[in-house]
């Protein structure tokens, strides 16, 4: 099953919304850590479990001649789906260290002791 991205609206890499603005730094630093904490975590989960599947599935690749045709088109069928997400978790982690390089943390840390 083919999903379309057609009509997504993507977040441009670098670009903070308009809305964005320096006063509410230390606020929004505090109230966006417990996500961007999750999302790392979630992150490192997803990466794990991705090595798990495809390594059982190149695995079973290599023993491609013992399974017949359909069975090795659902192999085919399993990559491309990891493939597709860990293409998915790559993007969302670049535009995490593209809004990172934004901010301006010696300022912001000072803002969040003073």
């Amino acid at each position: 099953m083919e999903e379309s991205c057609e009509g997504r609206t993507q977040p441009q890499s670098g670009q903070l919304p308009e809305q964005y603005n320096e006063i509410d730094d230390a606020k929004l630093f505090r109230a966006v850590t417990p996500l961007v904490s999750a999302c790392l975590a979630a992150n490192h989960e997803i990466n794990n479990w991705l090595s798990g599947i495809f390594g059982y599935t190149e695995f079973l690749q290599t023993e491609a001649e013992s399974l017949n045709d359909e069975q090795k088109k659902y192999l085919d069928k399993i990559m491309h789906c990891a493939e597709r997400i860990q293409f998915r978790i790559n993007n969302i982690a670049a535009v995490k260290s593209s809004l990172a390089a934004e901010v301006d943390m010696d300022r912001l840390i000072s803002r969040l002791r003073g």
